[in-house]
């Protein structure tokens, strides 16, 4: 079984993206920011003004053994759903949930707990204009692999759609996760291994077909596995 101690070596490099709402009628809102544990069981986000009615989509990426991620919950009592949670075994795994009609305001904070002494990393981005409570497609188990391109696996999207892709893999040895896909747009980047597991996503507003976002990660070990996950929801 993996274990990412054998791999531990801090090193950060890690670039936010969206602090606040693009120009150009953009649903993507902004990030709430990284959180991470060498060895927890629960990250809470950064906090963010959030605004009411809009959706909170969040994502997590735990290595532990016997791994299991909880249902997330936020300091506006917000209720969330997972939406997919896909792995590699008992010890990798990526969860993307959601919260839909928030109860926004200022001091929003998310929270995920997950088994006890995990490597993990969560984070979650704010979204407006979605239409209803549960996507309208997601992979159903997933995607995983060792080569140097990690992607979402593919999923058939209605025209206007928003899909969120996200990829994050095992590996604490310095590596770069570089988007490739086209017609996406990146939202979060964190390179930091300390965690062991540096994480990317990015949307697309589907025109209605398949879609699946790629990356090329830069020198990917032998040993190191990553995973992709991707859903996609209706828009108003």
């Amino acid at each position: 079984m993996y274990d990412p101690s054998t791999y531990y070596t801090p090193v950060r490099m890690s670039r936010p993206f969206a602090a606040g709402a693009p120009a150009g009628g953009d649903p993507f809102v902004g990030a709430f920011g990284f959180a991470q544990t060498t060895s927890g069981s629960s990250l809470t986000t950064p906090s963010r003004t959030t605004v009411a009615g809009n959706t909170v989509i969040t994502l997590a990426s735990v290595v532990a053994t016997g791994c299991a991620i909880g249902t997330p919950t936020d300091s506006q009592t917000n209720t969330y759903t997972e939406d997919r949670e896909t792995a590699t075994s008992s010890a990798f795994h990526l969860s993307i949930s959601h919260a839909h009609n928030i109860a926004g305001g200022a001091g929003h904070t998310v929270t995920i707990g997950f088994t006890a002494g995990a490597f993990a990393k969560i984070n979650a981005l704010e979204y407006s204009g979605m239409a209803n409570a549960n996507p309208e497609a997601t992979n159903d188990n997933g995607n995983l692999g060792t080569d140097e391109t990690a992607d979402t696996g593919a999923v058939t999207a209605s025209a206007g759609s928003m899909c969120v892709g996200m990829v994050s893999h095992s590996d604490v040895v310095e590596r770069v996760i570089t988007l490739t896909s086209a017609g996406w747009t990146q939202r979060i980047e964190d390179e930091d291994v300390a965690s062991g597991m540096p994480m990317n996503a990015a949307d697309k507003v589907s025109a209605g077909a398949s879609e699946t976002g790629t990356w090329d990660v830069v020198a990917l070990g032998d040993s190191a596995v990553w995973l992709g996950v991707i859903a996609c929801y209706t828009m108003e």
